[in-house]
């Protein structure tokens, strides 16, 4: 089998800025933005904060909404607001993630993520879903 990649998708491969996402946890998260704001959470670069929990903070300025599809709310807060819903969905769905907030800041506005490290909690994220799954739920 041969893949022909486009070049710049190739060079951005080589540098190492890839991520892999769980099929079956962006299905769970359904259509909408709190998918799109996982993907985008499971590309980000995550601090150590302690031996079991990562975070990363996120400016949510005209690029970072951009990005997320939400420039298009007249008022920013509106957007907010969405985003917030958004990471609730995600930390009712996806067990690595704990705490996803937005934080007022000297500087304006930012997306607070707080996640569990490592490929366990992965896992364990996984069990819970197959669990929520054979009980004949669905994940919130």
């Amino acid at each position: 089998m041969r893949i022909r990649l486009a070049y710049w998708y190739a060079e951005q491969v080589r540098a190492g800025y890839t991520t892999y996402l769980d099929l079956p946890m962006f299905r769970a998260l359904g259509v909408g933005l709190a998918a799109r704001v996982w993907a985008y959470l499971e590309a980000e670069q995550y601090e150590p904060k302690t031996p079991d929990l990562e975070a990363t903070y996120i400016g949510l300025g005209a690029p970072a909404l951009a990005a997320l599809d939400l420039a298009g709310y007249t008022r920013t807060r509106d957007a907010r607001v969405k985003l917030a819903v958004a990471g609730e969905r995600i930390v009712a769905t996806d067990a690595r993630y704990t705490r996803i907030e937005l934080r007022s800041g000297p500087y304006g506005h930012e997306l607070v993520v707080v996640r569990r490290r490592g490929d366990q909690a992965l896992e364990e994220a996984r069990a819970i879903r197959a669990k929520t799954r054979a009980a004949g739920l669905t994940p919130a």
